[in-house]
Protein backbone atom coordinates (compact mmCIF):
# COMPACT_ATOMS: atom_id res chain seq x y z
CA UNK A 1 0.00 0.00 0.00
CA UNK A 2 1.24 3.38 -0.87
CA UNK A 3 1.40 5.90 1.86
CA UNK A 4 2.46 9.23 2.42
CA UNK A 5 4.82 10.12 5.51
CA UNK A 6 4.30 13.41 7.51
CA UNK A 7 6.84 15.56 9.48
CA UNK A 8 6.46 18.27 11.08
CA UNK A 9 8.95 20.96 12.14
CA UNK A 10 9.52 21.26 15.75
CA UNK A 11 10.55 24.47 16.58
CA UNK A 12 11.73 23.65 20.10
CA UNK A 13 13.69 20.97 18.68
CA UNK A 14 14.53 22.61 15.59
CA UNK A 15 14.49 20.10 13.78
CA UNK A 16 11.48 17.86 11.70
CA UNK A 17 10.33 15.11 13.91
CA UNK A 18 7.06 11.88 12.54
CA UNK A 19 4.22 13.17 12.34
CA UNK A 20 1.66 10.62 10.65
CA UNK A 21 1.06 8.49 7.56
CA UNK A 22 -1.83 8.87 5.48
CA UNK A 23 -3.11 6.63 2.81
CA UNK A 24 -1.78 7.24 -0.57
CA UNK A 25 0.64 9.70 -2.37
CA UNK A 26 0.25 12.92 -3.71
CA UNK A 27 2.53 15.44 -5.50
CA UNK A 28 0.89 18.30 -5.03
CA UNK A 29 0.13 17.74 -1.80
CA UNK A 30 2.14 19.95 0.64
CA UNK A 31 0.70 19.71 4.03
CA UNK A 32 -1.55 17.27 5.11
CA UNK A 33 -5.48 17.51 5.51
CA UNK A 34 -6.56 17.93 8.93
CA UNK A 35 -9.53 15.92 9.69
CA UNK A 36 -10.79 17.33 12.57
CA UNK A 37 -11.01 21.06 14.52
CA UNK A 38 -8.21 20.66 17.03
CA UNK A 39 -5.38 19.40 14.29
CA UNK A 40 -6.41 22.07 11.96
CA UNK A 41 -5.71 24.74 15.19
CA UNK A 42 -2.78 23.06 15.88
CA UNK A 43 -1.42 22.28 12.56
CA UNK A 44 -2.18 26.50 11.53
CA UNK A 45 0.73 27.88 9.95
CA UNK A 46 3.05 24.28 10.73
CA UNK A 47 5.99 23.31 8.02
CA UNK A 48 5.94 20.18 6.75
CA UNK A 49 7.99 17.67 5.09
CA UNK A 50 6.80 14.64 3.19
CA UNK A 51 7.68 11.39 2.00
CA UNK A 52 5.92 8.56 -0.50
CA UNK A 53 6.84 5.13 1.17
CA UNK A 54 5.03 1.84 1.46
CA UNK A 55 3.50 0.14 4.27
CA UNK A 56 4.32 -3.64 4.24
CA UNK A 57 3.25 -6.38 6.94
CA UNK A 58 2.48 -2.90 9.17
CA UNK A 59 6.08 -1.65 8.72
CA UNK A 60 6.64 1.74 7.24
CA UNK A 61 9.63 1.12 3.86
CA UNK A 62 10.84 4.24 2.74
CA UNK A 63 12.54 5.21 0.10
CA UNK A 64 10.86 3.39 -2.87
Amino acid sequence: MLITVWDIYDKDRKEFVFNHIADGCSKELTKPDSNFPKQKKAWNGSEWRKYKAQLVDGKVIRGI
